[in-house]
Formats: structure tokens, C-alpha cells, sequence
């Protein structure tokens, strides 16, 4: 899986009273996370860095915590200018050292680039301000002690984005309740996030994931992360509640857990109430039916003449809790059909099966030319209908709603010639909900 996010974020470090600050801490700094993307399972961090106009010193290094050792890191250009490390005495780090001309106030870096294996996550960056050493006198004494660490009293730190090991549990549900740590993390603590209601609002559908997770319900979790990451470019811009921080930290790691969630993969049965012949109310249902006896829905007549339109047999309508996440594949329709007149015995047929979602078109599939349909039920054709590949259609279980239309007309070639066999007929039998007669597609979410 590869998440790609191409804006850029700014943190800006407070100012210190500049004339007055430790050495090398007499900085501020604007931090960008330009690009974050993960690759397998290798994640992958581009900042722009931009010493602040408030600055008083030039900005000499840039250090990012890597509790995930850097797997690569890249030297900017011009290389002579800079030097890069993964190891900051004991710690595993990602760090640059301007070499060169150190930035200025108010000059940008070019792209720092790092990764490593592991999940976004929030870490701590250390920036250090140039500060010439003093000059040498004869009475100074060799080697020059090093500070007992230059992160703690000579730098300036903050929060961003970094790359943190896997955790040990890769369950979905172990995964929500990690991202909902770190998003009262960013709600609170960060504010990363500064609208309490948008808070509220992605919080419970990390809620209702795990709460799908935990109960089985894998379209109902991956509806709630889908809607998540929808909301979140809802909320995610200039102006608006959510940062960039929080929104590449959300997004990468919602679609990481939306990747070990598995589809799910429900059966569809067409089903009927109110009679055996023609029933008043067609619907879908995820209950297979036990019934002896099938239930019929007959056409109205069809004919060649005029275009050999298309004629509806019926309309089959699931309840919105039937359809919930993103729905990307639809398996073929199996049906059983027969004729309602037995003088229309050699007439052929085309059969075709639409599905919707709340009136509009999602997918459609056919096929043409059915023969050796019998006036008989208990000799009723079998004949299957495949649905081509379909892009996926959200769903949302509340309002939405799934409902699949059948039709027929005269058979015909694949140039839309007659197939042979009579051209009209009275109408044309559709069985189903029977035990025997189990009309049937399957909804991937």
C-alpha cells in the first residue's frame, strides 16, 4: 500500500527572548512535513525546515527522534553542505548538520528526507543555533570537554511527525485504540486539532471501528474509518480545525489499519412478501430462504418491435443496515427463470441486472441470449449474470440504499440482432426465494 500526502504543514516554535537565551537556543524555527508516504511497511518523512525571521542565531542542526532506526537518509543538496546522522550518541536519530553557510534567519532547507521501518507517530525534534566557539589562549587546557548533552541544554525541541517502531499487537482492534491515544494526544496536549467538536467527531468513529472490530462487523469498521478519512479532508486545511500533523498522522494510520481489515463479503438473497405470485414487496435480505415453494415476479409482454427495449421483471431493495462501507465488488446474480405462457416455448432471451445505490447507477451486467426456457418450474433455467469491475461506492448503513433491478427483452446477438426464436413473448418468470430456488448475489465492503 502506498499513502502519498503532498502539502505542507508549518509548526512554528515559540520565540525566546532571543538576547537573552542559552547559546545555540536563540532560534525559532518554521517545521514542514511536506511529504509522508508508506511503502510495505517502510514509512517515509519529508520536512522543510526555515529558521525564523525571529531567530538571533543561525540554525546549525536539525535532529528528528527516530525510535525506529532510519533505514535511509538523505544528503540534501549541495552535499558538501551538509552531514547527516542516524546515531546522536546512545539514540537512534535522524539528524542534519549544515556545514556550509548556516541558515540565516528567514532561509529555508531543502528537502530532509528519512525512513524507516514503522507507523507514524508522534516525536520529538531538536533544533541548535550556530554559536561560534570561543578562540584558543595559551592556558586552555586540551581536549575540550563536550556538554553533557547538547539535545537538552543547547537545543530548542518540539513535536512533528516521525516514525516510530510496529507495535507487537497488529490486531485492527489493538491499532484503533493506539490512533485513539494519539488523537487525544493531538486534540488535547498538541492541539493539533482545534475544534472540540471535530475532536468529538473523528474520536467516535475511531470508537465505532473498534467497536465494529470487536463484534465482527468489518463493513461497519471499515465504513467508520472511510468516513473518517473523508471528514478529515473536510476539516483539513487553511482556516480549519485540523493541522497537517494531525491529518497526515490520521490518515496514514487509518489507511494502515483500513488495509488489515478484511472486506466483508455479504450474500444477498431476493426475497418477497405479500404472495407466492408477483409479491407486493421485493426486498434483499442476508437471511437465506427455507421455503419449498419459490415465489415468481413475471414481466409485463416484450417485444422486438420498436427497439427491442428493456423491460423491468422487478426491483429488490436492502435496508440501509445491509449496505454499510464501501461496496467494491459484486458477485454474479444467480437466477432461475421459466416463462409465463407456454405458447412462448423458442423464444429467447437477454437478461440484465442493475444495482443501485439510492436511484443512481452503480453497476450493470447482462446476458444475452438465453435459451431452452420452459413453461415448466420445476424445470426452471438457471442463468447467472456477472456485474463488470465497479468503482467503489460508499454506503454510509444510516440512509443509504442498495437495490438491485432486473431486466429482460427479446434474446440478441452482441451486435443487438435477434438470436433466433420467436420476437415477442407474454412475459418472462423470474423464481426466487425458495430454498431451491435461491436467487442470490454477493456485496464485497
Amino acid at each position: 500500500m502506498r499513502t502519498s500526502i503532498a502539502q505542507a504543514v508549518f509548526i512554528l516554535v515559540p520565540g525566546l527572548a532571543m538576547s537573552q537565551g542559552v547559546p545555540g537556543t536563540n532560534v525559532a524555527v518554521d517545521l514542514g512535513v511536506t511529504t509522508l508516504s508508506m511503502r510495505g511497511d517502510t514509512a517515509e518523512v519529508t520536512y522543510s525546515l526555515r529558521n525564523s525571521t525571529s531567530s538571533a542565531e543561525q540554525l546549525f542542526h536539525f535532529t528528528v527522534d527516530a525510535p525506529s532506526p532510519v533505514v535511509r537518509i538523505l544528503v540534501p543538496q549541495p552535499q558538501d553542505d551538509w552531514a547527516t546522522n542516524v546515531r546522536y550518541r546512545s539514540r537512534s536519530v535522524a539528524e542534519w548538520v549544515m556545514l556550509g553557510d548556516q541558515m540565516s534567519p528567514g532561509q529555508e532547507s531543502p528537502p530532509l528526507v528519512f525512513s524507516a521501518v514503522g507507523l507514524p507517530a508522534i516525536v520529538t525534534y531538536w533544533v541548535r543555533g550556530y554559536v561560534p566557539p570561543p578562540p584558543l589562549t595559551p592556558g586552555d587546557t586540551l581536549p575540550v570537554v563536550q556538554p553533557a548533552d547538547p539535545l537538552v541544554t543547547s537545543s530548542v525541541q518540539g513535536s512533528t511527525v516521525g516514525i516510530v517502531p510496529f507495535p507487537s499487537d497488529l490486531r485492527p482492534a489493538s491499532l484503533l485504540s493506539r490512533l485513539i491515544t494519539l488523537t487525544d494526544q493531538m486534540c488535547s496536549d498538541l492541539l493539533w486539532i482545534t475544534s472540540a467538536s471535530a475532536c468529538g467527531s473523528l474520536r467516535a468513529r475511531l470508537q465505532q471501528a473498534s467497536q465494529g472490530v470487536t463484534q465482527g462487523d468489518n463493513g461497519g469498521a471499515r465504513a467508520q474509518l472511510e468516513s473518517l478519512l473523508t471528514e478529515l479532508g473536510a476539516q483539513h486545511g487553511p482556516g480549519l480545525p485540523v493541522n497537517d500533523n494531525a491529518y497526515w498522522l490520521l490518515k496514514v494510520n487509518a489507511e494502515f489499519i483500513l488495509s488489515r481489515i478484511p472486506p466483508s463479503v455479504s450474500t444477498l438473497f431476493l426475497q418477497g412478501s405479500g404472495g407466492t405470485a408477483n409479491p407486493p414487496t421485493l426486498a434483499l435480505s442476508a437471511a437465506a430462504p427455507s421455503a419449498t415453494t419459490a415465489k415468481y415476479q413475471d414481466s409485463p409482454a416484450i417485444t422486438f418491435s420498436s427497439g427491442n427495449p428493456w423491460i423491468t421483471v422487478g426491483t429488490w431493495t436492502a435496508a440501509p443496515a445491509l449496505a454499510r462501507g464501501a461496496l467494491t465488488a459484486l458477485g454474479a446474480v444467480q437466477t432461475w427463470l421459466g416463462l409465463k405462457n407456454s405458447d412462448d416455448i423458442g423464444t429467447n432471451f437477454d437478461l440484465r441486472v442493475e444495482a443501485y445505490k439510492n436511484g443512481t447507477l452503480v453497476a450493470a451486467g447482462q446476458t444475452l441470449c438465453v435459451q431452452g426456457v420452459t413453461r415448466n418450474a420445476d424445470l426452471a433455467k438457471a442463468v447467472t449474470v456477472a456485474f463488470p469491475a465497479l468503482t467503489a461506492t460508499t454506503f454510509d448503513g444510516v440512509t443509504d440504499v442498495l437495490s438491485v433491478k432486473v431486466l429482460t427483452r427479446i434474446g440478441t446477438t452482441a451486435t443487438g440482432a435477434a438470436c433466433g426464436g420467436h420476437s415477442n413473448a407474454v412475459g418472462l418468470r423470474l423464481y426466487f426465494d425458495a430454498a431451491s430456488r435461491a436467487a442470490q448475489f454477493a456485496a464485497t465492503f
